[in-house]
C-alpha cells in the first residue's frame, strides 16, 4: 500500500487516507458538485508526480467527457472530480491505488506511479425536470433526504435557502432561522412550492427556477430581481410536519377534520385564496364521503358535511369559471338534498356559465317553486332571460339577412 502524499500548503486532503489530495487553482460557482452518474465535461493536463514529465492532455482535442461513479475513469478521478463545482480548475494528486495502481498504463505511466492532474470542470448534466416536462423547474441533488414521504397540502415545513440571481445573493433562510410555511397555502412562490413537495425530509438540492414559477416578467424591485429571471435556489428540507392520513382516525376524528378544512376553506375563500379554499373543502370532503358504514346519526352528521362542501367547491369553481365541476358538485350535493335552494342556485350558475341556458332557466325556476321569493335566484333569472333575449333578437337578424 502506498504511503500518504505530501500535503503541501493550499493543498486541502479529498480521501481521509491522504491518497488523494487536492488544490484549488479556480473558484467554480453555484452551490453544487456532480454526484454519481452525473455526465461531466472537463479539459485535463496529466502528469507524472516524480519529475513532472506530461503523458497525455485533452487541451489540445475536444473536451472529455465521462460518467461519474461508473468505472469508466480511474478512482482518483470519480472521486475528484465530485468534489469541483462549476467553472472550478483544480491540480490533483494521487497515489498508485487511485490511478493505475502497479500494472501503469502504457509506456508513458510506470508500475506504481504517482500521478497528478490539471482538471478544469466546465460542466454537468444530473438535473431532474419537475415542471411536467416544461423544464422550468430543474433539480439538482446534492444529498438524500431520508424516507419516502414527502410534503402535500397542509404539511408544515421548515427549510433552509439560498437564492442567487447571476451569482448575487438575493434572500437567505438558515438553519438557525429557516423559512417556515404551510404547503398549499400560496404563502410562498410557486416555484418554492414545487421544490419543497419534491423532497424528502433532510434532503439538500438546488433548483433552477424560470420566471414563470418566480418573479414573472415584472421581476421584483425590492430584490433587484430583473424581469423575466431565471433563478438558483438551494434547499434543504429541515423539518415537515404532515397532518394525520384519513385513513388513520376514526368515524368521530374524521367528522371534526371535515369541519376544520370547512372552517379553513371559508378564511381562505374570503381571503381571495379560491384555490386553496377549493382543496381544503375537497380534503373535507374526502374524510366524510363514504360513511355508508357509520350509524345513523354520524351518517346524517357527514351527509349534511357533503352537501356543505360541495356547494362550496361549487362556489368555488364558479369563481375560476370551471362551470363543468361547479355544475358536477351542485349536483352532488342534490343527490343528498334535492330541494337544497343553495344547490339549485349554483347549478344553475354553473349552467348559464356553460351557455346551457334553458337548463338553468328550468333550475331556476325549480328553486323558485320552492321559494319563490329568492332574491338571489330572480336576480339571476333575470340576467339569464335578458341574455337569452339579447341572443334571439341577433339570431332573428342574422336569419333575416340570410334569406334577403
Amino acid at each position: 500500500m502506498p504511503e500518504p502524499l505530501e500535503l503541501p500548503e493550499g493543498w486541502e486532503k479529498v480521501t481521509d487516507d491522504g491518497h488523494l489530495i487536492k488544490k484549488i487553482e479556480k473558484e467554480g460557482t453555484g452551490f453544487s458538485t456532480p454526484k454519481t452518474n452525473a455526465k461531466v465535461e472537463v479539459h485535463y493536463t496529466g502528469r507524472l508526480v516524480s519529475n513532472g514529465e506530461q503523458f497525455d492532455s485533452s487541451r489540445d482535442r475536444d473536451r472529455f467527457t465521462f460518467k461519474i461513479g461508473c468505472g469508466q475513469v480511474i478512482k482518483g478521478w470519480d472521486v475528484g472530480v465530485k468534489t469541483m463545482k462549476r467553472g472550478e480548475r483544480a491540480t490533483f494528486r494521487m497515489t498508485s491505488d487511485y490511478g493505475y495502481g502497479e500494472a501503469g498504463s502504457g509506456a508513458k505511466i510506470p508500475g506504481g506511479a504517482a500521478l497528478e492532474f490539471d482538471v478544469e470542470l466546465f460542466d454537468w448534466s444530473s438535473k431532474e425536470d419537475i415542471s411536467g416536462g416544461k423544464k422550468e423547474i430543474m433539480k439538482e441533488e446534492i444529498s438524500k433526504g431520508e424516507g419516502y414521504k414527502k410534503p402535500s397540502d397542509c404539511t408544515k415545513v421548515a427549510i433552509a435557502m439560498k437564492v442567487l440571481h447571476d451569482e448575487r445573493l438575493v434572500e437567505e433562510f438558515t438553519e438557525d432561522n429557516p423559512l417556515r410555511f404551510t404547503v398549499g397555502e400560496e404563502a410562498v412562490l410557486s416555484g418554492i412550492e414545487k421544490a419543497v413537495r419534491s423532497m424528502a425530509p433532510k434532503e439538500h438540492a438546488t433548483f433552477d427556477i424560470s420566471p414563470n414559477y418566480a418573479y414573472g416578467s415584472e421581476g421584483c424591485t425590492e430584490k433587484e430581481i430583473p424581469p423575466n429571471a431565471t433563478l438558483q435556489y438551494e434547499i434543504k428540507l429541515l423539518e415537515m410536519e404532515k397532518e394525520r392520513e384519513t385513513y388513520e382516525m376514526n368515524t368521530a376524528e374524521k367528522l371534526e377534520y371535515a369541519k376544520k378544512k370547512k372552517e379553513e376553506g371559508n378564511s381562505f375563500f374570503k381571503a381571495g385564496k379560491i384555490n386553496v379554499a377549493c382543496k381544503r373543502y375537497e380534503l373535507g370532503l374526502n374524510a366524510v364521503k363514504y360513511a355508508s358504514d357509520w350509524e345513523d346519526k354520524e351518517k346524517e352528521e357527514a351527509k349534511d358535511l357533503e352537501v356543505f362542501l360541495n356547494l362550496n367547491i361549487a362556489a368555488s369553481k364558479s369563481k375560476l369559471k370551471d362551470w363543468k365541476e361547479a355544475c358536477k358538485h351542485a349536483d352532488n350535493a342534490l343527490k343528498q338534498r334535492p330541494n337544497n335552494i343553495k344547490a339549485l342556485y349554483r347549478k344553475g350558475i354553473a349552467l348559464s356559465g356553460l351557455d346551457d341556458w334553458n337548463e338553468a332557466k328550468q333550475v331556476f325556476n325549480k328553486g323558485l317553486e320552492i321559494d319563490p321569493e329568492n332574491k338571489d335566484i330572480k336576480r339571476e333569472l333575470t340576467r339569464l332571460e335578458k341574455k337569452i333575449k339579447l341572443q334571439n333578437e341577433k339570431d332573428r337578424k342574422m336569419y333575416q339577412r340570410m334569406f334577403q
